[in-house]
């Protein structure tokens, strides 16, 4: 029995021996870009050290041992010189000993990673690609370097505070600032954002954003052929600058000085791709200076190409004209207007009216010679009325107008009809508003809402006479009905209402399309708001003459695309309008 209890002995010890410590834990803090602290806690009051080894990208793997101090409850190792934005995997052991070197007792290696903080991102390398009136052309690039790009901004100076021009995706490497300011010195610079709001500022791109200037002068002025009382002009027209549009004519002045006067005045207009004008209602004979210069599409005037002609030998000026108010068989208002015309040398009268003080006019009407008065009537009471004649004969030409000095009207008789028709719909986030006109008696209309169809109703706004249609522009209103009537009214009293129009908001999508790519180089997509997606689209393109040059209809549901590839570079208006839902997008074809 003696000899068996030493070997029992020695067995015991060495299972102590061998026994392993209580796993540690490891807890990862003060991570940075290149670097990060393990902080490791025993657990093992049996614990004498610590062992901790780091591996991962760019670095040799690293172990450090330290030894704990009497009553020591955990051990911080820090590792620096690592990679951003990489992952290591940190390796920690205890042992019982104070050496790593032929140590028996230690615990089970504890495994755990840590991910160094990401890089700042790249500056970008910022180039120009274009320079026009309406708009800049920016692209840029990225080095190989740096961290990882989560947000672009663009941000612009006119040489002092920097305004946010565009946040962008980080794939996007090109933006057109269709916000650019014509002739005003412009600078740019890309800002790249990562995932920690670290932004890195590109080159500064500047430059002049490309004016507008005055269209060139009308070439090789002419007449190409005269009567006695006529010159009929013909021009060449100078290029334009279709590219960048800098220059676009969008009317020609044709201005005349006679002999007895002193300066030009303007005689009339014509299309900006016109290449002749007549002018009329010249005396025989008469020696007169000409000049014809254009407007461009930005209000700049052009430069003038003169010449002066003479015609080769005209109904006189009417005069005297007046409009008299009264009561015609049907106990109805009309307006008599009549003149008087020296001579016999007219075969004909045309009379026009306004009813704006003469800034716009419309034809009335032509009579023949003889017959010196005209009845107007249908009349609006309480308008304005003024009213020009003038006289022509078939062989020479016509006179100038003769204008009635000041205007005329009929009283109001009676408090106005109220509309009729009201009809609401949408047009994006605004309520458009259509009626019918049942009174000739109106001054004006009052628009009113209310919420409910009992409710109070306000007054949103007012149009004038004539006026069918009005537009509520709801913005942020979150009500989810709106219901509406008009009045029409003039100073003898208020008309009832129409009748009531209500409409809703729809459920579900927003109420703005999307045209893209914007710019493009051969065609554009449109996606609906989802709301609209089950509804058939038109679409109808408009050229920078407002002409109309691309129109198609789309089936609910199908893909809407649109191919501008054989128009020319430029500006484009595209319309999309379904029955409640009508926007405008412009669209730049490079």
């Amino acid at each position: 029995m003696r000899k068996l209890l030493p070997s029992f002995f020695l067995i015991l010890s060495g299972y102590i021996a061998a026994a392993q410590l209580t796993t540690p834990q490891v807890e990862v803090s003060n991570v940075t870009k290149t670097s990060f602290m393990a902080v490791v806690v025993p657990n093992d009051a049996l614990a004498k050290s610590v062992e901790v080894k780091v591996e991962g990208p760019g670095i040799t793997p690293v172990t450090k041992f330290e030894v704990l101090a009497t009553g020591q409850t955990f051990l911080p190792f820090t590792f620096p010189g690592l990679q951003p934005g990489s992952t290591y995997t940190i390796t920690a052991r205890t042992l019982a000993c104070t050496t790593a070197v032929s140590c028996a007792t230690t615990s089970a290696p504890v495994v755990t990673y840590a991910t160094t903080q990401i890089a700042a991102p790249p500056a970008a390398l910022l180039k120009l690609e274009g320079n026009c009136p309406q708009f800049v052309g920016l692209n840029w690039s990225y080095p190989s370097s740096g961290g990882p790009v989560q947000n672009i901004n663009i941000k612009k100076s006119y040489g002092g505070p920097w305004y946010d021009v565009v946040n962008l995706p980080p794939y996007e490497t090109s933006y057109y600032d269709t916000d650019a300011r014509p002739g005003i010195h412009t600078t740019y610079v890309v800002y790249t954002q990562n995932a920690l709001g670290e932004a890195t500022p590109s080159n500064q791109v500047s430059l002049q954003v490309r004016p507008y200037v005055a269209p060139g002068a009308p070439l090789n002025l002419r007449a190409v052929s005269k009567t006695n009382y006529s010159i009929n002009l013909a021009w060449d027209n100078p290029e334009e600058d279709l590219g960048c549009r800098s220059n676009i004519r969008e009317v020609y002045y044709i201005a005349m000085k006679r002999g007895f006067e002193s300066e030009y005045k303007i005689i009339g207009t014509t299309y900006p791709f016109a290449t002749g004008y007549e002018i009329s209602g010249l005396e025989q004979s008469e020696p007169v200076d000409i000049a014809v210069f254009s407007y461009s599409d930005q209000g700049i005037q052009g430069n003038w190409a003169h010449l002066h002609e003479k015609t080769h030998g005209k109904s006189a000026i009417p005069t005297n004209v007046i409009g008299v108010g009264y009561k015609d068989k049907f106990d109805n208002w009309a307006l008599g207007i009549s003149w008087t015309h020296p001579g016999d040398d007219a075969d004909y009268y045309s009379i026009d009216y306004s009813t704006d003080e003469g800034k716009t006019w419309i034809n009335f009407g032509t009579v023949k010679t003889g017959e010196n008065t005209v009845q107007h009537v249908n009349l609006s009471e309480g308008q304005k009325y003024t009213y020009r004649v003038k006289a022509g004969n078939y062989l020479y030409g016509a006179s100038d107008y003769a204008y009635m000095n000041g205007n005329v009207s009929v009283d109001y008789s009676a408090i106005p009809n109220a509309p009729y028709g009201l009809v609401a719909k949408w047009s994006g986030s605004d309520v458009v508003l259509t009626w019918v006109d049942d009174s000739n008696k109106e001054e004006k209309y009052v628009i009113e809402r209310a919420y409910k169809a009992d409710g109070t109703f306000k007054e949103v706004g007012q149009v004038g006479r004539s006026v069918i249609t009005f537009t509520d522009k709801i913005g942020t209103d979150t009500a989810s009905a709106f219901f509406y009537r008009v009045k029409a009214e003039n100073p003898l009293g208020v008309s009832a209402a129409s009748k009531v129009a209500k409409i809703e908001k729809k459920a579900g999508g927003g109420a703005s399309m999307t045209v893209y790519p914007n710019p493009t180089a051969d065609r554009v997509s449109v996606a609906m708001p989802a709301r609209y997606q089950a509804e058939q689209v038109e679409v109808n393109v408009y050229n920078q003459l407002n002409q109309l040059v691309f129109a198609k209809s789309y089936k609910p549901g199908s893909a809407i695309e649109v191919n501008l590839k054989k128009y020319v570079p430029g500006t484009y208006n595209v319309v999309v309008s379904t029955g409640e839902f009508k926007e405008t997008r412009k669209v730049i074809r490079n």
